[in-house]
């Protein structure tokens, strides 16, 4: 039995203004695949996402399409950002939300938006990234500690 594997994008944008180097962060999409749950793999289900172009694509499967006609079986997707199953939170939010949380300490606004399954409740999920967000912003190495007089 072939299952589509879940995926879970997520928005993320902070509207800084241009840096020294120049560039400016507005919006990012990106796409997390999830593990496939115990009912899934007890199903025998098929792996049918595949990542690809460095993490810039997701291509999906039908299975319900001849599989000697691949071009009409496979569509391809392209992201910011493919995160895989084995990509740990951390790494998610180090390269998505982290930018926008030190941006957010220097007084800009930014949004992170997430839309999908998520392994626990809201408010679990809420509290994990601001000990996240706290941890990063408050007492990192790399947020601005100056104050003016």
């Amino acid at each position: 039995m072939a299952a589509k594997a879940p995926v879970a994008p997520a928005v993320a944008g902070a509207g800084a203004p241009a840096a020294a180097g120049g560039k400016q962060e507005n919006v990012k999409v990106a796409i997390r695949v999830r593990p496939f749950n115990r009912r899934e793999k007890d199903l025998g289900a098929k792996e049918i996402v595949e990542i690809g172009d460095e993490g810039k694509s997701i291509g999906i499967t039908d299975p319900s399409k001849p599989a000697d006609k691949p071009a009409e079986a496979k569509k391809t997707y392209f992201f910011d950002h493919v995160y895989g199953a084995e990509t740990p939170q951390s790494d998610v939010y180090s390269q998505l939300a982290r930018p926008i949380v030190d941006q957010a300490l220097k007084g800009y606004n930014g949004t992170i938006f997430a839309y999908g399954q998520v392994r626990c409740s809201g408010g679990a999920a809420n509290l994990r990234l601001s000990l996240l967000a706290s941890e990063c912003g408050f007492g990192s190495s790399h947020a601005d500690t100056s104050a003016s007089a």
